[in-house]
């Protein structure tokens, strides 16, 4: 009969499972202005990290970013996607709705570019405010910026949640 170490299959599977949940580091963080972004001159509160090791989120994003995963070469379908993770406005959830998306486009062979935009002021020891209007114009900006350096590639976009602002405001502004 096989005898199994239970505590030490328990610690490797749990070491396993937090390596899974790390995020993976972008190739390239490519900003979406080449200054301030238009209607946030005046926001000078620093970002924040929030959620939890497993589940890590972004907020008070000031500063719109794509966060560039390439596909391997080899498998590279010649497609790009843009992927805008949710949150009410207020936080970007940048894991399950972002990097492992991204993770899972690459797989495919497809290019993932998640969209890092801006969010509302969140003050941790303050009630939640309403939601503001910063990530409507980062989508067209964000589809503009990653057809100019995939070239002829096809590119898309897709989120869940509060990114449908960005979403949206990129399709109806596309020309093609």
């Amino acid at each position: 009969m096989l005898q199994v170490n239970r505590p030490k299959i328990c610690i490797l599977a749990g070491l396993a499972v937090v390596g899974w949940s790390q995020l993976a580091p972008p190739v390239r963080e490519i900003p979406l202005y080449p200054g301030v972004a238009p209607g946030s001159e005046n926001w000078n509160y620093p970002e924040r990290s929030a959620g939890t090791v497993e589940r890590p989120q972004a907020q008070n994003v000031v500063r719109p970013v794509l966060l560039y995963y390439p596909a391997e070469k080899a498998h590279a379908v010649g497609t790009a996607m843009i992927v805008a993770p949710g949150g009410g406005f207020r936080t970007l959830m940048m894991s399950y709705e972002g990097v492992d998306v991204a993770r899972r486009l690459n797989r495919m062979g497809v290019d993932a570019f998640v969209l890092k935009y801006r969010t509302t002021y969140v003050d941790p020891n303050a009630q939640p405010s309403a939601a503001g209007r910063g990530p409507a114009t980062t989508g067209p900006q964000a589809g503009q910026n990653v057809r100019e350096m995939a070239g002829p590639t096809d590119s898309k976009q897709c989120g869940w949640s509060a990114s449908m602002p960005p979403n949206l405001a990129c399709t109806l502004n596309e020309s093609a």
